[in-house]
């Protein structure tokens, strides 16, 4: 008794100070110390969604980052979208390289975009082998898209179920013959399209 717990805001000032500053830039100084002290993951994902709203990129993507590290899919996701967008290559790699699997293949689609299909097949390759399907599934389209059957047939021989994406490449090239022996047929342990 006697001591002030708190106090409450009228409706009227609530409602005045909404209406004046909704339209208000904030100060970087606030937005630096969000990104500084801002602790809880789900607090930073909620403020980083809020600072990508506001095209305030360089604050979006460390609290993104701090939400991501402690595993959210969506923070995860969207840093990775931002860090294509930019082209943020040493971003997208070094998220690549804690098991991200949104950057991973923003990264290769970027790499394959600037035309470094070894690269961008290196990195889905890395991820393949960690076991991870959809980054095989990625890495067995690019090699069919640019014509890669001998790394088709390494995925296979990994134990990537591949058949079509090598058929398909097969008829491509004008192979009809052995894309229809490799459907019925399967291919011999050397790699070569089997005939019986």
């Amino acid at each position: 008794m006697g001591q002030v717990a708190g106090y409450t805001v009228a409706d009227y000032l609530i409602q005045y100070a909404a209406q004046e500053r909704r339209y208000k830039r904030l100060p970087a100084s606030i937005w630096d110390a969000l990104v500084s002290h801002v602790q809880d993951p789900g607090d930073a994902a909620r403020l980083a969604d809020s600072a990508e709203g506001r095209l305030l990129y360089r604050y979006a993507i460390p609290l993104y980052r701090r939400a991501a590290a402690v595993g959210d899919r969506t923070a995860a996701a969207r840093l990775a979208r931002l860090l294509g967008e930019r082209g943020d290559l040493d971003g997208l790699r070094a998220r690549a390289a804690v098991g991200d699997r949104d950057a991973a293949a923003r990264l290769a689609d970027l790499l394959e975009r600037r035309g470094n299909l070894d690269g961008a097949a290196q990195v889905l390759r890395a991820r393949a082998d960690a076991g991870d399907r959809f980054s095989a599934s990625r890495l067995a389209t690019l090699l069919e898209r640019h014509g890669d059957l001998d790394g088709l047939r390494v995925l296979a021989d990994a134990g990537a179920r591949i058949a079509e994406l090598i058929a398909d490449l097969l008829i491509n090239q004008g192979r009809s013959e052995e894309a229809s022996g490799l459907r019925r047929f399967g291919l011999n342990p050397d790699g070569t399209v089997s005939s019986v």
